[in-house]
């Protein structure tokens, strides 16, 4: 079965984009709904961001908490935190 969306060139937004592809029905859907959901971006809540240590760090019961990729889901950062390093672990790894 066919599907196909119609966009006004006045209608592109910031994207400029004009192949087919982007402009799925399923893809707009998707776009709107994520447009919908208030959102910040990372950095307002994160002084530094790395791509990960590399190895695992050594866990606490409390100290600096400490996110990890398993804390991560598609558009959703878990709002509980329950792996923490020590202040020593932290400034260990702070660098990686």
């Amino acid at each position: 079965m066919a599907v196909w969306s119609t966009v006004d060139v006045s209608e592109l937004g910031h994207a400029q984009r004009i192949e087919a592809d982007y402009y799925r029905p399923h893809y707009l859907e998707v776009s709107a709904r994520l447009e919908a959901v208030k959102s910040v971006p990372l950095t307002r809540h994160l002084g530094y961001l790395t791509d990960g240590t590399h190895v695992t760090p050594n866990y606490v019961p409390q100290g600096v908490p400490f996110l990890s990729s398993s804390d991560i889901d598609p558009f959703i950062v878990s709002p509980v935190i329950e792996k923490f390093i020590s202040e020593a672990e932290h400034l260990r790894l702070r660098h990686c």
